[in-house]
């Protein structure tokens, strides 16, 4: 299973190749395309809702976020959760607000809400995502921060990128996924 998402399938395509996560080079990306619809018959689906398919036994294999990595695991112990030597995403939620929004008090305590370390650490308890907060880390469970679907050694991390905002707007990433998408 890969992503319905551009920024993720285009991005993991070219890292096998060799190339950067973010790449916006016209050639890169036409090499990465071929990549994507050569790989395409042999994919169970293209999905960012890939928890079904992996917990059926339908699909075995996924690009998958930790979090999801850490449910399936748990529930699965048989699934592994693995970080590709060639490269990917490293990914993060972050917050914003808009500039002219019309109550920026209230979003900055919403936000701060949020950042609370006790929140964050209900947060972990409910959803399985790890936090960024090294004051969050030693108020989780024993054992928790020893995980490494949750916690990858750093050397793993290495080859990760975040998404550049470049990426996201790139008109050709947006026809590269489309023709593999109909192909």
């Amino acid at each position: 299973i890969v992503h319905d998402y551009q920024l993720t399938t285009i991005g993991a395509a070219l890292c096998a190749l060799g190339y950067s996560f973010n790449s916006i080079d016209a050639g890169e990306l036409a090499k990465a395309e071929k990549l994507l619809i050569d790989s395409k018959p042999h994919l169970f689906a293209i999905t960012s809702d890939y928890q079904p398919g992996m917990r059926s036994g339908d699909a075995w294999m996924s690009i998958c976020w930790n979090g999801d990595g850490l449910q399936l695991n748990t529930d699965l112990p048989e699934m592994e959760y693995v970080i590709a030597s060639d490269g990917g995403e490293i990914w993060s939620d972050f917050y914003a607000i808009p500039k002219e929004a019309p109550h920026l008090e209230a979003a900055y305590t919403f936000i701060n809400f949020l950042l609370d370390p006790y929140v964050q650490v209900r947060e972990f308890a409910s959803h399985g995502y790890a936090s960024g907060d090294s004051r969050v880390s030693a108020m989780l469970p024993a054992g928790t921060a020893n995980n490494e679907i949750l916690f990858p050694a750093a050397e793993l991390m290495n080859g990760l990128e975040f998404g550049a905002a470049q990426t996201l707007t790139d008109p050709i990433r947006a026809e590269v996924i489309a023709r593999f998408k109909s192909a």
